[in-house]
């Protein structure tokens, strides 16, 4: 006799629930790993709206630029500007 989990895990297409798991739990690179200031904003504590939008920080509506400033980093690490 079939159990019932074997009749509904037959009706999915192959790796689907897999690709699933994958997609949910997987982490996309930072966007810093291709940038030209990534050293900078290492050393300097900066940050960049681009990645406040990978960090989901910033508002969905900010202009996607890659100019670092501390006003960012401070709002993504949560501390008071100096």
């Amino acid at each position: 006799m079939t159990r019932n989990t074997d009749y509904l895990e037959s009706q999915l297409p192959p790796r689907q629930a897999g690709d699933a798991f994958e997609k949910m739990y997987s982490v996309p690179d930072p966007p810093c790993d291709v940038c030209e200031h990534e050293d900078r904003c290492y050393y300097q504590k900066l940050a960049c709206n681009l990645f406040a939008r990978y960090c989901d920080i910033c508002n969905k509506r900010a202009r996607m630029d890659r100019k670092p400033s501390r006003e960012i980093y401070d709002k993504i690490f949560n501390r008071d500007a100096e």
